[in-house]
């Protein structure tokens, strides 16, 4: 027999912030996610995986030994992984709404365990109220500070109450940004590549351009100054010579900080071909062709 606890001391626990906020959340049907940057991505589909934050999602199937609901009927909830890229973040976690509908569900996130702030789950619609660990996400947290530790938990409310998962942390990704810019000055076997690093506050250790004659590249050219570590985007470039004439090649930057390395898009340019020589024209004299000039 398992024994639970009594409902009106989980919900005192909870920030005014967070109880004012269940009001206005209503369940939607899942729907893709859109990081800062990358391809749209749904929910727990190959989700990569994360540093500094404990233990694993749970899957589909029967209660996990332990994960209780802390009041009789109310949700069961654990905090799961943080998908992390740059400064965007996907929350994940699982419910288990132990045979009662789902009222709400919410992530609570800050830099510290008094939170702050709070998304609403996504994936959530179709668990009924079934009696098994479901796992849900958070829709995309942008814009967050950079390179700092956030902290963040799932909270999960139906008719018997609400729970409250696990503080879990994860750190926002890496700061510098890089921006593959366009070719110049071309000529038939020169050529000059330029780009944008934004340090973000972090020292980049190596700056250079990545290019050859296919989009596996092969040779590299260091860019011309360093981006040293400031918070305001810095112009590079990188001068190319002994091309081949007439070629496509294809670059993109590349940026290395102490958290990482970062690419820019892809680019490419053709170089000149070489032009004939063609001589003025010949003049006939007393039988002969005779070049003129």
């Amino acid at each position: 027999m398992l024994f639970r606890r009594h409902a009106t001391a989980r919900v005192a626990c909870l920030p005014a912030a967070t109880l004012a906020a269940w009001a206005a959340i209503t369940l939607a049907a899942p729907a893709p996610i859109t990081l800062a940057s990358g391809p749209a991505r749904t929910p727990w589909a190959s989700a990569p995986q994360a540093a500094s934050v404990g233990g694993p999602v749970l899957p589909r199937g029967p209660l996990a030994a332990g994960a209780l609901p802390a009041i009789a009927g109310s949700p069961i909830v654990r905090t799961g992984e943080a998908v992390v890229e740059g400064e965007a973040v996907v929350l994940t976690g699982a419910v288990d709404p132990d045979g009662e509908a789902l009222e709400a569900c919410v992530f609570e996130y800050g830099q510290t365990k008094r939170y702050g702030h709070s998304v609403s789950c996504s994936g959530i619609a179709g668990l009924g109220s079934g009696i098994e660990l479901e796992p849900v996400a958070s829709v995309a947290v942008s814009g967050l500070i950079r390179h700092t530790l956030f902290h963040y938990r799932i909270l999960a409310r139906n008719a018997a109450g609400v729970a409250e998962g696990s503080d879990a942390t994860f750190t926002s990704g890496p700061s510098a940004r890089v921006l593959t810019g366009p070719a110049g000055a071309i000529g038939e076997t020169a050529a000059t590549l330029s780009g944008t690093v934004d340090p973000g506050g972090e020292e980049v250790t190596a700056c250079y351009f990545e290019f050859g004659p296919s989009p596996a590249f092969g040779q590299r050219a260091p860019c011309a100054s360093s981006a040293g570590a400031g918070e305001a985007p810095v112009p590079e470039t990188a001068a190319l010579t002994g091309l081949a004439p007439g070629t496509t090649y294809y670059f993109h930057m590349v940026a290395t900080t102490v958290v990482g390395r970062r690419y820019g898009a892809e680019a490419s340019f053709t170089t000149l071909g070489r032009t004939p020589f063609i001589g003025p024209p010949a003049v006939r004299a007393g039988g002969w062709l005779v070049p003129a000039g």
